[in-house]
């Protein structure tokens, strides 16, 4: 990775907080992770940017899950749909099996020997 050689000027109080936090023993060092981290977060927030515009296939239910309708002027926008694989979903109540009992939730007996 090509390196360059800048000077700036740095607020010797913020770096020394950073090195404490960071642990890390050098200036570069404190500033490359603050760097990194900046870009970190830039990636989120293009994740971000993308909720409600993305179609999802479930690999095990091969239907296409919509995106919610985008909430209507003035409300709230809080409530997501249920994810696939909730209770809730139409791929769990597929998979829930039908008219039988589920095991009992006691664990079995053992017999003394």
């Amino acid at each position: 990775m090509p390196t360059r050689r800048a000077n700036i000027y740095v607020d010797e109080d913020l770096i020394a907080r950073c090195m404490r936090c960071t642990g890390h023993r050098t200036k570069k060092a404190v500033i490359e992770e603050g760097l990194r981290a900046l870009l970190r977060l830039d990636g989120q927030r293009q994740v971000r940017d993308l909720r409600g515009r993305l179609v999802w296939v479930d690999p095990a239910a091969p239907e296409v899950i919509q995106p919610a309708p985008a909430p209507a002027p003035g409300g709230s926008g809080d409530a997501d749909p249920p994810r696939s694989g909730s209770p809730t979903s139409p791929a769990a109540a597929r998979r829930a099996p039908t008219g039988s009992t589920p095991p009992s939730a006691a664990p079995p007996s053992s017999s003394p020997t």
